[in-house]
């Protein structure tokens, strides 16, 4: 059986109550795949297939939101997204763990104590947290974009498929 993972993301000012896959009733299933399928009417297929198809077991509301990274101190050694939470939708997490992972083991085996190593790589992993942070909010607000910054956002990215060479027309014409 071929299985798929969706999710529909907006902008907010307000958070959500949190729920978790499997706690959530019949009933708030119905208005959570409901409030889904009006975000993304503007979409054809595979939405509807998707709704349909859903587990509803499955069906989980989050806030998707960032924390500002911060210094260790104390007994716990704090990393990657203990350290500096980041949406999910950052497309960038991968990276920061095998980067923070290694940064992390490469101090604790080089510096004079532990003391020093923590300092060490929270020098190294704070600013490039901040600007992981700053990127993926970049990101998720051209995503997020409408009206007039949508459609320049759109002309931008296709000029800079033509100038690159990327043509789109063509390769769905050959699928």
């Amino acid at each position: 059986r071929t299985s798929a993972l969706w999710s529909v993301s907006y902008l907010s000012d307000t958070t959500r109550e949190s729920k978790a896959a499997g706690t959530i009733s019949d009933n708030e299933i119905d208005e959570i795949l409901t409030e889904a399928k009006e975000r993304t009417k503007v979409y054809g297929e595979p939405m509807p297939t998707l709704f349909k198809e859903t587990l509803r077991s499955s069906v989980a509301v989050f806030n998707a939101k960032d924390m500002t990274p911060f210094r260790n101190h104390g007994s716990v050694i704090f990393i990657d997204d203990a350290q500096h939470a980041m949406s999910p939708f950052a497309g960038n997490g991968a990276n920061m763990a095998i980067m923070h992972g290694y940064q992390l083991a490469d101090q604790l085996v080089h510096a004079k104590d532990l003391t020093t190593a923590i300092k060490s790589y929270d020098d190294l992993s704070i600013p490039r947290s901040t600007s992981a942070i700053n990127m993926s909010r970049r990101s998720i607000a051209i995503g997020h974009s409408q009206g007039f910054w949508k459609y320049m956002w759109v002309t931008v990215l296709k000029l800079m498929g033509w100038y690159f060479g990327l043509n789109y027309q063509h390769d769905q014409q050959s699928n």
